[in-house]
């Protein structure tokens, strides 16, 4: 099982264009960055900040940062 998203991985998830892909990865990387890539997450990371878009947790800055 792959744990990494990279941008082109993610704009196709989101079914949406390079550009909002790459938005959309910074949003995520602001809040949790496991493996400090540009241009790639860690699963856990989307997940979190999937999560807190949701609202099921709150956001704290000290997150797997």
């Amino acid at each position: 099982m792959k744990e990494t998203i990279t941008t082109e991985q993610l704009a196709d998830m989101l079914q949406t264009g390079m550009t909002k892909a790459q938005e959309k990865m910074r949003e995520i990387k602001s809040v949790s960055d496991i493996l400090q890539i540009s241009g790639m997450c860690h699963k856990k990371d989307y997940e979190y900040w999937v999560q807190l878009r949701l609202g099921k947790v709150k956001e704290q800055k000290d997150h797997a940062n």
